[in-house]
């Protein structure tokens, strides 16, 4: 199993230090009378050494601990007295057991484990000292037997299977180290259902939902060409949303992650949302950090930039283009581990893409979102006012109609989010007519036209 108890040794070295500070042999450098340099440090009760930089008192830097008979329990970086960063767990006898990326003394990120013997185990991406995500696993001679997706140190998802020889068996999906089914088009509708019915259930889009959908045919049918080695023609599954404000982007890039979570592409499927002043420091060295920090967040589910065009600009004072650069490496470092959608207004978004052969290599798949129809307006404004519990009065409809023709052409109007602040002024205008009735028993679900017009005045001033 992954999961790497012999770290707990380390955790006690720790708590040791936290303890009995002022009772270790040190030697080496100082500055303000703090540990600060290079130095070296008999660990009291314990046969264990550090090696290695120091920081304000503390192990920070490179460093190794070491047996009192020279063999070395840990080799690589530190922070603040944790194991943090690259590094080499060893088994005894100087044996390597893990080597790779480190958080708080447990493998977390890339790295690779071994056997008693040297072979590798397994290698992929870590978090907390389980195999998480994409990863691969091998016998004991170390030839590869699975290469696919993890969950907590169990194949979960989707994944190849190897004989001994290390030739492709079959492939299909796991959960939780058991074997589910063979290949998507085992999906069944029910499987699916959840997401596709609240697509269809959106009002409107429906060039959208026909987008979507083939996609989904898409990579059922993808996974089953890879399974018989026949080629497949390159379709990125990053995706590129345009369109005006308010036109359901975001609620169905929730969806995308829904959907792409039950076909196995993602492992959880969930949205992580940001924007340039999410992305983008103020100053140097500040842009990369935020940008792999959302990342991060990210892995397993769904980056997605709003108004992304916001971050290419050609001048070179503008931190935007570091955060292109990073999200690009980061693509490429950890394909498959998540999915970015980025969106914003058909032009800009174009000029974008264009502006960096990084961006239109991996963004090819575009779904535009055209403006709501005055009727699918009303059929928005009717479903908010159905959905909590008001009742709307004859007439209110017309007049719906009528404002919804003046504004939906208008040069700052928003769409589906201009209809979700109007009803806002409605209740509003409700609930100002509501208090002032001494018998408000028949009124308190009626949205009357008194209550329309009103707020027609609150959204014009």
């Amino acid at each position: 199993m992954n999961n790497f108890s012999d770290l707990n040794d380390i955790k006690k070295i720790h708590e040791t230090l936290a303890k009995k500070k002022s009772n270790f042999e040190y030697s080496g450098s100082y500055k303000n009378n703090l540990k600060h340099g290079t130095g070296t440090e008999k660990l009291v009760g314990t046969d264990l050494t550090y090696i290695g930089q120091w920081s304000n008192g503390v192990f920070h830097g490179v460093g190794k601990l070491i047996t009192s008979d020279y063999k070395v329990e840990y080799e690589g970086e530190w922070s603040n007295c944790t194991a943090h960063g690259k590094g080499v767990i060893y088994r005894g006898n100087n044996i390597i057991l893990y080597e790779g990326s480190i958080a708080n003394n447990y493998p977390h990120g890339q790295g690779k484990t071994y056997n008693e013997n040297g072979k590798l185990v397994y290698e992929g991406r870590f978090v907390n000292g389980f195999l998480h995500g994409l990863g691969k696993e091998y016998n004991e001679d170390g030839i590869i037997i699975y290469e696919g997706e993890f969950l907590n140190g169990l194949r979960n998802g989707f994944g190849k299977v190897f004989d001994e020889k290390g030739e492709l068996q079959e492939e299909g999906f796991w959960e939780n180290g058991i074997r589910t089914r063979k290949n998507p088009l085992e999906l069944s509708d029910e499987t699916l259902a959840s997401a596709t019915e609240k697509l269809n259930k959106l009002i409107g889009l429906e060039s959208v939902k026909q987008d979507i959908l083939q996609l989904i045919s898409y990579i059922k049918v993808k996974r089953i060409r890879e399974e018989k080695g026949l080629k497949n023609p390159s379709l990125s599954l990053h995706l590129v949303f345009t369109g005006n404000p308010g036109t359901g982007k975001t609620t169905v890039a929730r969806l995308v992650g829904e959907i792409y979570r039950e076909l196995g592409i993602l492992e959880s499927g969930h949205l992580v949302e940001v924007d340039r002043s999410t992305l983008v420091g103020e100053y140097v060295g500040q842009t990369a950090p935020r940008v792999k920090e959302k990342i991060e967040e990210a892995m397993g589910g769904i980056l997605f930039i709003d108004e992304a065009y916001t971050l290419y600009s050609e001048s070179p004072m503008d931190y935007g283009q570091e955060a292109i650069n990073t999200l690009l490496k980061e693509m490429e470092d950890k394909r498959d581990g998540f999915i970015v959608i980025v969106a914003g207004y058909v032009d800009e978004m174009k000029s974008f893409i264009k502006s960096n052969p990084g961006l239109e290599s991996r963004f090819n798949k575009y779904i535009h979102f055209k403006n709501y129809s005055v009727e699918e307006l009303c059929n928005i404004f009717v479903s908010l006012v159905e959905q909590n519990d008001y009742q709307l009065d004859a007439g209110a409809l017309d007049i719906l109609v009528e404002y919804f023709e003046e504004v939906k052409d208008t040069k700052n109007f928003s769409n589906g989010r201009q209809v979700r602040n109007w009803f806002e002024k409605v209740l509003i205008a409700h609930s100002e007519r509501i208090v002032k009735l001494k018998n408000f028993e028949e009124e308190v679900q009626k949205v009357t036209i008194e209550d329309i017009m009103k707020a027609l005045v609150l959204v014009r001033h």
